[in-house]
């Protein structure tokens, strides 16, 4: 991800392949940073049968394609996941960076072997800390809210206990 620039062709589940726009970085400091900016860990297998392929790390709100457990997908919080056991928050003392690819349309990219949303508009990318390098670049952006590419469901969204199921470690799903 950090080698990724604005023009590398990236793979998307529903565009094909798609140019960056732009990428938003975000950092904190860890020991000062609150429960909303310490990361979601994904252990290798968590979400599938090899996926992601090794342990990976987003921020709390960033969404991952997931399974519905009606037969569908939708794109879930990663907070909204945490199991305490395959999928976890870690308390980072140090710098923590996040990185947020525009592609344009909402869509879902692949990291470590698991589809993970790109950045979302929502009038937020004023939070980034390079946003005044894409007002340079875009001068009179209007940034409007951008229609997702999936349902996105967070920890008060009644589907969410469905998601659980599906993503519960093999262990837990047994004794149930």
């Amino acid at each position: 991800m950090e080698r990724l620039k604005a023009g590398d062709l990236v793979v998307t589940k529903f565009g094909g392949l798609r140019p960056v726009r732009w990428i938003g970085t975000q950092r904190f400091e860890g020991r000062l940073a609150g429960k909303g900016h310490q990361p979601i860990r994904f252990a290798a297998g968590s979400l599938g049968n090899g996926v992601p392929s090794c342990d990976l790390r987003v921020s709390p709100g960033h969404a991952m394609l997931v399974q519905d457990g009606q037969g569908g997908e939708v794109l879930a919080h990663a907070g909204a996941l945490v199991n305490g056991s395959t999928i976890t928050q870690e308390r980072v003392r140090g710098e923590i960076e996040y990185f947020h690819i525009d592609l344009g349309p909402h869509d879902c990219v692949l990291a470590n072997g698991a589809w993970a949303e790109s950045y979302f508009e929502d009038r937020n990318r004023d939070a980034f800390h390079n946003a005044g390098e894409f007002h340079a670049l875009n001068p009179g952006h209007e940034a409007e809210r951008q229609l997702t590419c999936l349902p996105i469901v967070t920890a008060e969204h009644p589907g969410i206990d469905g998601v659980r199921r599906v993503l519960a470690p093999r262990d837990v799903r047994r004794a149930a």
